[in-house]
């Protein structure tokens, strides 16, 4: 799953709870940046949040099992609860 941060904030929850619902391990790749916006000339990257924050998210729905990052994206391993 490498969208989770072009959807808007006050749906992520909802987002993560229709994946556990429906998977039983996820692979997440979560970009922790802005974009430029080129593209469409508006950002894509609506819910820009740091490493924490999608941790603390996760974790609602998920068991982590691994997760590597760097300055630009975290990778998460999980499994459902």
């Amino acid at each position: 799953c490498d969208v989770m941060e072009h959807i808007p904030t006050e749906k992520v929850r909802d987002v993560l709870g229709c994946i556990a619902d429906t998977c039983n391990q996820v692979y997440f790749r979560i970009y922790l940046n802005p974009d430029s916006g080129a593209f469409v000339k508006e950002p894509l990257h609506l819910t820009v949040k740091p490493m924490d924050w999608w941790h603390k998210e996760l974790r609602r729905h998920f068991y982590i099992d691994g997760m590597t990052h760097d300055r630009v994206s975290a990778t998460y391993f999980v499994r459902t609860k």
